[in-house]
């Protein structure tokens, strides 16, 4: 089965012309492609709860990463006062 040299190029058309309505789709349904709603609203209470929940996410992880160094620390004092005081390592005479 011999290929002619032009075969190659004219599957690449093809393929390049079944890609065209997905790469078109955007321009002809601006309306449909826009990110959400709540961007786009202009009402003070849409735009409140918009900068509430974006401040809400940007300190949420500095939340969780201070509860879990409050937890280890009260679980360190903890480990130590049952210990009776000893170091968090251990009795450093008991080797």
């Amino acid at each position: 089965m011999n290929r002619i040299v032009g075969d190659r190029s004219t599957g690449r058309l093809r393929r390049a012309l079944r890609a065209l309505p997905l790469l078109a789709a955007p321009l002809l349904a601006p309306r449909a492609a826009l990110a959400c709603a709540v961007c786009f609203d202009l009402t003070s209470r849409a735009r409140d709860a918009y900068y509430g929940t974006t401040i809400l996410l940007i300190l949420l992880p500095f939340g969780i990463l201070g509860g879990l160094i409050y937890w280890l620390v009260r679980a360190t004092r903890r480990q130590s006062s049952a210990d009776g005081g000893a170091p968090v390592g251990g009795d450093p005479r008991r080797i």
